[in-house]
């Protein structure tokens, strides 16, 4: 799962190849807490033959413009 940064929107969303798990929010603090709330019952819905527990990897990354000194 990634976790990528919308400037214009300015939040988290998901980039996920767990079915049904979208989130959406504005710190990546809340978009991990989401995710750990949502996870269990969307990965025991929509894949039945995963293992508990579940471990789900996010990736996040933020582009940085910086002025030139």
């Amino acid at each position: 799962m990634t976790a990528a940064w919308d400037p214009e929107a300015k939040v988290f969303y998901s980039q996920s190849d767990i079915p049904g798990l979208v989130v959406e929010a504005e710190s990546f603090d809340e978009f991990l807490s989401v995710v750990q709330d949502l996870a269990p019952d969307i990965i025991a819905a929509n894949i039945p033959d995963a293992k508990a527990p579940y471990t789900v990897h996010v990736e996040t990354s933020r582009e940085l413009i910086v002025a030139a000194a």
